[in-house]
């Protein structure tokens, strides 16, 4: 099997094993901690400060999503429900690519994963700064 297919069969794999471990996770009725359950340490961040931070309550929302429970998990942190359809649709799209073996950097570069990445990026920092500033507030 070339590179390739490789990547994108593993990113498949890697997506669905996500999904399989979120569905596994009782999701934490504080919104974080959710994380805990894997083995992973409470967030320093979070701890040091008392604010929540960009990732406090990703794990937590997944587990909701994978219940279909999108209220939940927006509430815990609305980004997860975009990263898990992301993480959703890379399931399908990873075997469609791998099946039809599409040149990896030529089919990114079509998706434009890159600005993708940037304005995901840029989308997670500004939801961060209204969620600490809401909490700030209030």
């Amino acid at each position: 099997m070339n590179a390739a297919r490789t990547t994108w069969f593993g990113m498949s794999g890697a997506s669905a094993i996500v999904l399989g471990i979120a569905r596994t996770l009782t999701p934490d009725p504080s919104g974080v901690g959710t994380h805990v359950q894997l083995g992973l340490p409470r967030c320093f961040f979070l701890r040091s400060t008392g604010l929540p931070c960009p990732a406090c309550g990703l794990t937590t929302a997944f587990a909701h999503m994978a219940r279909g429970e999108a209220a939940q998990a927006a509430s815990a942190n609305a980004l997860g429900v975009l990263l898990f359809a992301i993480v959703c649709c890379s399931v399908p799209l990873g075997v469609w690519a791998g099946v039809r073996d599409l040149p990896l950097a030529e089919t990114l570069a079509r998706f434009h994963a890159a600005k993708s990445c940037s304005a995901i990026a840029i989308i997670g920092l500004v939801y961060w700064c209204a969620r600490v500033t809401w909490i700030v507030v209030h």
